[in-house]
């Protein structure tokens, strides 16, 4: 049902992934499945922030943190730490999102492309409104090396769309078009 209810929020069906995300957020919560119930509660996290609604995004976020902290499971905390940083960066908490990238980098395995990826984007995202241009493109570029050999395709235009945000905020417009449309073609 998770699976299913992000592949309706991707193709704009926000109502119907809403219904099943929450669906399989029951079943876990009655079930006592916390570790499970934390992953849906992210997926639907994921619906809002893909329609925009970034205070419902960051509340579900916070809330699977809280479960997978009282649980002790370190494996998922990363992805949804990683999420919370982005979901903070939309918002306009630099400071917060990049406290929140750097703690996701700290405890993401060091294959967990996903979280990885997410995280450092966000990083240099806030390291290139800080004015630290050099930083942010190097780790930006980083993070696009990475994911750019797997078949994570989101993963993959979401690093290249973090990219060109980070060339944009350095004055460097011509080559963040270009990176932006390699975003949008990915997409």
């Amino acid at each position: 049902m998770t699976a299913r209810a992000h592949a309706r929020a991707l193709q704009g069906d926000a109502s119907s992934a809403r219904q099943l995300a929450n669906r399989a957020r029951s079943i876990y919560a009655d079930m006592g499945l916390m570790v499970l119930l934390a992953r849906a509660t992210s997926v639907l996290s994921l619906i809002e922030l893909l329609v925009g609604d970034l205070a419902a995004a960051e509340r579900g976020l916070r809330e699977a943190q809280d479960v997978l902290n009282e649980t002790g499971e370190t494996g998922f905390l990363s992805t949804v730490i990683s999420i919370l940083a982005d979901v903070l960066c939309e918002q306009g908490s630099m400071e917060e999102a990049a406290s929140v990238a750097r703690r996701a980098i700290e405890i993401s395995s060091p294959d967990d492309i996903d979280p990885l990826t997410r995280a450092k984007t966000v990083l240099a995202l806030a390291l290139a409104r800080e004015g630290d241009a050099d930083a942010a493109e190097a780790l930006a570029r980083e993070a696009v090396d990475a994911c750019s050999a797997t078949d994570l395709t989101m993963i993959i235009a979401d690093a290249l769309r973090r990219q060109g945000q980070v060339l944009l905020a350095n004055g460097k417009r011509e080559e963040a078009m270009s990176v932006l449309a390699r975003a949008l073609v990915a997409y």
